[in-house]
Protein backbone atom coordinates (compact mmCIF):
# COMPACT_ATOMS: atom_id res chain seq x y z
CA UNK A 1 0.00 0.00 0.00
CA UNK A 2 1.38 3.41 -0.91
CA UNK A 3 1.83 6.23 1.60
CA UNK A 4 -0.96 8.13 -0.14
CA UNK A 5 -3.29 5.22 0.52
CA UNK A 6 -2.31 5.09 4.17
CA UNK A 7 -4.79 7.69 5.26
CA UNK A 8 -6.86 8.68 7.27
CA UNK A 9 -10.46 8.17 7.05
CA UNK A 10 -10.33 6.37 10.35
CA UNK A 11 -11.88 9.35 12.10
CA UNK A 12 -14.75 11.54 11.08
CA UNK A 13 -14.09 15.17 10.22
CA UNK A 14 -15.86 17.13 12.95
CA UNK A 15 -14.56 20.60 12.16
CA UNK A 16 -16.09 23.06 9.77
CA UNK A 17 -13.07 23.70 7.60
CA UNK A 18 -12.42 27.01 5.88
CA UNK A 19 -12.68 26.93 2.12
CA UNK A 20 -9.46 25.62 0.61
CA UNK A 21 -8.21 23.71 3.67
CA UNK A 22 -7.97 19.91 3.79
CA UNK A 23 -7.98 17.77 6.93
CA UNK A 24 -6.85 14.17 7.30
CA UNK A 25 -6.47 11.68 10.15
CA UNK A 26 -4.31 8.60 10.61
CA UNK A 27 -4.33 5.70 13.06
CA UNK A 28 -1.88 2.87 13.75
CA UNK A 29 -2.96 0.88 10.71
CA UNK A 30 -1.97 0.71 7.95
CA UNK A 31 1.66 1.49 8.78
CA UNK A 32 3.12 4.56 7.13
CA UNK A 33 6.64 4.26 5.69
CA UNK A 34 8.69 7.34 6.51
CA UNK A 35 10.57 9.07 3.71
CA UNK A 36 14.36 9.27 4.28
CA UNK A 37 14.06 13.03 4.90
CA UNK A 38 11.39 12.40 7.53
CA UNK A 39 13.49 9.64 9.07
CA UNK A 40 16.48 11.96 9.37
CA UNK A 41 14.27 14.60 11.00
CA UNK A 42 13.13 12.01 13.54
CA UNK A 43 16.71 11.08 14.44
CA UNK A 44 17.29 8.41 17.07
CA UNK A 45 13.95 8.79 18.78
CA UNK A 46 12.47 6.02 20.89
CA UNK A 47 9.63 3.76 19.85
CA UNK A 48 6.84 5.91 21.31
CA UNK A 49 8.08 9.12 19.68
CA UNK A 50 8.66 7.29 16.39
CA UNK A 51 5.10 5.98 16.28
CA UNK A 52 3.61 9.39 17.09
CA UNK A 53 5.81 11.06 14.47
CA UNK A 54 4.71 8.41 11.96
CA UNK A 55 1.05 9.06 12.74
CA UNK A 56 1.50 12.76 12.09
CA UNK A 57 3.41 12.26 8.83
CA UNK A 58 0.83 9.73 7.61
CA UNK A 59 -1.90 12.31 8.22
CA UNK A 60 0.21 14.93 6.42
CA UNK A 61 0.64 12.71 3.36
CA UNK A 62 -3.11 12.09 3.25
CA UNK A 63 -3.96 15.78 3.68
CA UNK A 64 -1.56 16.79 0.89
CA UNK A 65 -3.17 14.19 -1.37
CA UNK A 66 -6.63 15.59 -0.62
CA UNK A 67 -5.37 19.06 -1.43
CA UNK A 68 -4.08 17.85 -4.79
CA UNK A 69 -0.47 18.70 -3.97
CA UNK A 70 2.39 16.53 -5.26
CA UNK A 71 3.52 13.81 -2.88
CA UNK A 72 6.41 15.18 -0.80
CA UNK A 73 8.05 14.44 2.55
CA UNK A 74 7.44 16.75 5.49
CA UNK A 75 10.67 17.35 7.36
CA UNK A 76 11.21 19.27 10.57
CA UNK A 77 12.61 22.73 11.25
CA UNK A 78 15.03 23.47 14.10
CA UNK A 79 12.06 24.76 16.10
CA UNK A 80 10.41 21.35 15.80
CA UNK A 81 7.69 22.66 13.47
CA UNK A 82 6.93 20.79 10.26
CA UNK A 83 8.97 21.78 7.21
CA UNK A 84 6.32 22.04 4.51
CA UNK A 85 6.93 21.82 0.78
CA UNK A 86 7.00 25.10 -1.12
CA UNK A 87 3.61 26.82 -1.39
CA UNK A 88 2.06 24.72 1.39
CA UNK A 89 0.78 25.95 4.75
CA UNK A 90 -0.19 23.46 7.43
CA UNK A 91 -0.11 22.03 10.94
CA UNK A 92 0.19 18.57 12.48
CA UNK A 93 -0.85 17.17 15.85
CA UNK A 94 -1.17 13.73 17.40
CA UNK A 95 -2.13 11.74 20.45
CA UNK A 96 -0.73 8.30 21.25
CA UNK A 97 -3.08 6.65 18.75
CA UNK A 98 -4.27 9.35 16.34
CA UNK A 99 -2.57 11.78 14.00
CA UNK A 100 -4.23 14.74 12.31
CA UNK A 101 -3.08 17.30 9.79
CA UNK A 102 -4.57 20.36 8.12
CA UNK A 103 -3.05 21.87 4.98
CA UNK A 104 -3.82 24.56 2.46
CA UNK A 105 -2.08 26.47 -0.30
CA UNK A 106 0.11 29.30 0.97
CA UNK A 107 -1.59 31.51 -1.60
CA UNK A 108 -4.84 30.98 0.35
CA UNK A 109 -3.62 30.99 3.97
CA UNK A 110 -1.17 33.02 6.02
CA UNK A 111 -1.18 30.38 8.74
CA UNK A 112 -2.91 27.25 9.98
CA UNK A 113 -2.83 25.90 13.53
CA UNK A 114 -4.17 22.64 14.90
CA UNK A 115 -4.03 20.67 18.14
CA UNK A 116 -5.34 17.41 19.57
CA UNK A 117 -5.76 16.96 23.33
CA UNK A 118 -6.79 13.59 24.83
CA UNK A 119 -10.00 13.89 26.81
CA UNK A 120 -8.57 11.50 29.41
CA UNK A 121 -5.73 13.93 30.18
CA UNK A 122 -7.16 16.49 32.62
CA UNK A 123 -5.68 19.93 33.20
CA UNK A 124 -4.81 20.26 36.88
CA UNK A 125 -5.60 23.42 38.83
CA UNK A 126 -1.86 24.14 39.00
CA UNK A 127 -1.51 23.96 35.23
CA UNK A 128 -4.69 25.97 34.70
CA UNK A 129 -3.30 28.75 36.90
CA UNK A 130 -0.11 28.74 34.83
CA UNK A 131 -1.78 28.91 31.41
CA UNK A 132 -4.92 30.98 32.05
CA UNK A 133 -5.18 34.75 32.34
CA UNK A 134 -7.21 36.21 35.20
CA UNK A 135 -10.17 36.65 32.86
CA UNK A 136 -9.96 33.02 31.72
CA UNK A 137 -9.68 31.80 35.31
CA UNK A 138 -12.87 33.65 36.20
CA UNK A 139 -14.56 32.09 33.18
CA UNK A 140 -13.47 28.63 34.35
CA UNK A 141 -14.96 29.24 37.79
CA UNK A 142 -18.37 29.99 36.31
CA UNK A 143 -18.30 27.35 33.55
CA UNK A 144 -20.83 24.51 33.47
CA UNK A 145 -17.98 22.07 32.73
CA UNK A 146 -14.74 23.65 33.94
CA UNK A 147 -12.66 20.51 33.42
CA UNK A 148 -13.57 20.35 29.72
CA UNK A 149 -13.12 24.10 29.27
CA UNK A 150 -9.64 23.96 30.81
CA UNK A 151 -8.67 21.30 28.28
CA UNK A 152 -10.13 23.39 25.47
CA UNK A 153 -8.21 26.48 26.60
CA UNK A 154 -4.93 24.53 26.75
CA UNK A 155 -5.49 23.04 23.29
CA UNK A 156 -6.57 26.35 21.77
CA UNK A 157 -3.45 28.10 23.05
CA UNK A 158 -1.27 25.35 21.58
CA UNK A 159 -3.09 25.94 18.30
CA UNK A 160 -2.42 29.69 18.47
CA UNK A 161 1.29 29.06 19.00
CA UNK A 162 1.52 26.57 16.13
CA UNK A 163 -0.20 29.01 13.78
CA UNK A 164 1.69 32.15 14.77
CA UNK A 165 5.22 30.98 15.52
CA UNK A 166 6.14 30.53 11.82
CA UNK A 167 5.01 34.12 11.20
CA UNK A 168 6.73 35.86 14.08
CA UNK A 169 9.57 33.48 15.03
CA UNK A 170 9.13 34.48 18.66
CA UNK A 171 8.16 32.66 21.82
CA UNK A 172 4.54 33.12 22.88
CA UNK A 173 3.69 32.50 26.52
CA UNK A 174 0.39 30.88 27.42
CA UNK A 175 -0.88 34.03 29.12
CA UNK A 176 0.10 36.23 26.16
CA UNK A 177 -2.83 34.80 24.22
CA UNK A 178 -6.20 35.61 25.79
CA UNK A 179 -9.27 33.61 24.86
CA UNK A 180 -12.96 34.39 25.01
CA UNK A 181 -15.23 31.34 24.94
CA UNK A 182 -18.42 31.50 22.87
CA UNK A 183 -20.29 28.33 23.91
CA UNK A 184 -23.24 28.77 21.56
CA UNK A 185 -20.85 28.85 18.62
CA UNK A 186 -18.41 26.25 19.99
CA UNK A 187 -15.41 28.50 19.39
CA UNK A 188 -12.95 30.85 21.00
CA UNK A 189 -11.94 34.34 19.98
CA UNK A 190 -8.22 34.85 20.61
CA UNK A 191 -6.26 38.06 21.09
CA UNK A 192 -2.48 38.50 21.20
CA UNK A 193 -1.89 42.10 22.22
CA UNK A 194 1.88 42.14 21.75
CA UNK A 195 1.38 41.46 18.05
CA UNK A 196 -1.76 43.54 17.65
CA UNK A 197 -3.96 40.54 16.90
CA UNK A 198 -7.63 40.42 17.85
CA UNK A 199 -10.65 38.17 17.31
CA UNK A 200 -8.83 35.19 15.82
CA UNK A 201 -11.41 32.40 15.54
CA UNK A 202 -10.50 29.00 16.99
CA UNK A 203 -12.99 26.23 16.28
CA UNK A 204 -13.41 23.52 18.93
CA UNK A 205 -14.82 20.03 18.57
CA UNK A 206 -14.13 16.40 19.49
CA UNK A 207 -13.01 13.44 17.43
CA UNK A 208 -13.00 10.02 19.07
CA UNK A 209 -11.47 10.41 22.52
CA UNK A 210 -9.68 13.69 21.78
CA UNK A 211 -10.54 17.35 21.70
CA UNK A 212 -9.48 19.15 18.51
CA UNK A 213 -8.92 22.87 17.94
CA UNK A 214 -8.25 24.70 14.67
CA UNK A 215 -7.16 28.22 13.72
CA UNK A 216 -7.04 29.37 10.09
CA UNK A 217 -5.78 32.75 8.94
CA UNK A 218 -6.82 33.30 5.32
CA UNK A 219 -4.54 35.33 3.09
CA UNK A 220 -7.17 38.08 2.87
CA UNK A 221 -6.93 38.64 6.65
CA UNK A 222 -4.42 41.33 7.56
CA UNK A 223 -1.89 40.25 10.17
CA UNK A 224 0.27 43.12 11.48
CA UNK A 225 4.05 42.94 11.71
CA UNK A 226 4.42 39.35 10.51
CA UNK A 227 7.61 38.39 8.75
Amino acid sequence: MSNRDADSSAASQPLRLPLGACLAFSTEQPHYCLDPLEQRALGNAGAKRTEQFRLGRAAAAAALAKLGAPAAPVGMLESGAPQWPNNICGAISHTAALGVCVVGWATDFIALGLDLHPLNRPITSTVAARICTHTEQRELQSAANPAWLAQAIFSAKETVFKALHPLYQQFLGFKEAELTWLPEQQRFLASVSKWGLQDLTITVDTTGDALITLLALPRRQKVPHSQ
